[in-house]
């Protein structure tokens, strides 16, 4: 089943819309300027297999959690939906753009008053996957 992993990454500079309730950026960096990146815990995610992972999660709906908290029904704390997102890597890196990071491009639409508040305060300023993943030594 795997070892469950939280990696967080703070929204990009720029990308929160106040208007529409919408804040952007990665998600996730598998590599910089062509190195593999690892997290706080020494793990790293392959750009296709975290593509794989999103193909999954896109099946199972969009739904923006809420600082990983889930309700009495084990699901996550819904705070609104991810409208965008797009794994940035390997062959399907759009014409003309830098491949300086590799990783997942995501923009989110908050929809909870209570969480919007905390995006406002900067208590949630970024993005945080989670899921189960298998160790495999490099």
């Amino acid at each position: 089943m795997g070892e469950q992993f939280e990696i967080t990454v703070e929204f990009s500079k720029g990308q929160i819309d106040p208007d529409r309730r919408l804040v952007g950026g990665f998600a996730y960096v598998s590599k910089s300027a062509g190195k593999l990146l690892f997290d706080t815990q020494g793990d790293s995610i392959d750009p296709e297999d975290l593509r794989a992972a999103v193909h999954d999660f896109m099946k199972s709906g969009r739904t923006l959690g809420v600082m990983h908290m889930a309700g009495p029904d084990g699901k996550p704390v819904k705070g609104g939906e991810i409208v965008e997102m797009a794994v940035l890597a390997g062959d399907f890196m759009p014409p003309g753009m830098g491949a300086t990071q590799e990783g997942l491009w995501v923009v989110a639409k908050v929809e909870d008053d209570t969480a919007w508040k905390m995006v406002k305060s900067g208590l949630l300023k970024g993005f945080s996957i989670g899921g189960r993943g298998v160790r495999v030594p490099a």
